[in-house]
């Protein structure tokens, strides 16, 4: 899937409805008017960053869209605006049921509330082609394009307020699953591991993505389980980079372009970050409990698609 975004073709008036403070856009016969939608940005897949910055986040996948917003480290900001629907909410639920400030009236979702860190919003669904046109304030101004980020690479909107079109297209992206037994060429047997999965439990098992900044692997233990995950990673290639995630902790080792590791794990996660040359391939080998892991205990871009067999390739 993949939004396209859209910069508004009209001015919108904000008028602010007494004692809520939340956003009204300009209305016709059938409600808010939107913008003329062309090709844009892909917003597939929740952006990855070590430090969050003050601003919203948007992204979309198989379960529909996402928006979350944060105030950085130290930091308060009050957060509120709207996001409404040219079609119908087939599906709607807050981030953190209880706490969050977030309702939905009919085919528009609101917010306004204080964040210090951490995060809150909102994930929903639309119906394929509808489109959604949101209005993003931060502190009683609207948020810039650079406080506001599109899918796993961070893009920025063209403007705010701006709309997006949903369509259910998948698109390869680098970073892609090939079966050792195929010729690495037949691009028709590759899956799309752009971008970090999205789990609200957490199975045991492996995940592992690409983005912008290389290849990531991780791993986690289910509730109340522990386990041992041991393996390693060998790149045909050049290593040109490698970093655990979390340094002076991780049973993680590079030795020239071969990553290994050994250690137990009761959740929270553990892995690390490489990057190699564009086209260079990547063999994973990952075992749980001293035994090969499934195929179903392998998770693979946002998407948690499963490779063939295990060990698997991945080129770059």
């Amino acid at each position: 899937m993949r939004f396209r975004a859209t910069v508004l073709a009209t001015i919108l008036t904000i008028c602010t409805l007494s004692l809520s403070v939340f956003i009204a856009l300009p209305v016709g016969a059938q409600g808010t008017v939107f913008a003329p939608q062309y090709p844009g940005l892909d917003t597939w897949g929740a952006l990855q960053l070590k430090v969050w910055p003050n601003g919203y986040f948007i992204w979309t996948d198989e379960q529909g869209l996402h928006v979350r917003w944060t105030a950085a480290q130290g930091q308060t900001h009050r957060f509120n605006g709207q996001a409404t629907v040219q079609g119908r909410i087939a599906s709607f639920s807050r981030a953190y049921p209880g706490v969050s400030a977030v309702r939905q009236q009919g085919n528009r979702i609101l917010w306004n509330m204080s964040n210090s860190g951490g995060g809150d919003g909102f994930d929903f669904a639309v119906n394929p082609g509808d489109v959604v046109q949101f209005s993003l304030l931060l502190d009683g101004r609207n948020a810039t394009r650079q406080e506001i980020y599109l899918g796993a690479r961070g893009y920025h909107p063209a403007a705010n307020p701006f709309a997006l079109t949903f369509q259910p297209q998948i698109a390869v992206a680098p970073g892609s699953p090939i079966d050792p037994a195929q010729d690495s060429r037949r691009s028709n047997r590759r899956s799309n591991i752009w971008g970090a999965p999205q789990f609200s439990v957490w199975p045991t098992g492996y995940y592992i993505w690409t983005d912008d900044q290389g290849v990531h692997l991780r791993w986690t233990s289910a509730q109340g389980q522990q386990h041992r995950f041991n393996g390693q990673a060998t790149v045909q290639g050049r290593l040109t980079a490698f970093s655990p995630a979390y340094p002076g902790v991780s049973a993680v080792r590079q030795r020239g372009n071969n990553m290994q590791w050994n250690a137990s794990n009761s959740g929270g996660g553990d892995g690390f970050d490489f990057t190699m040359n564009q086209g260079d391939v990547v063999q994973f080998s990952l075992k749980i409990d001293d035994r090969m892991g499934t195929q179903d205990e392998i998770f693979l871009g946002v998407n948690g698609r499963h490779p063939r067999q295990n060990p698997f390739n991945i080129r770059h």
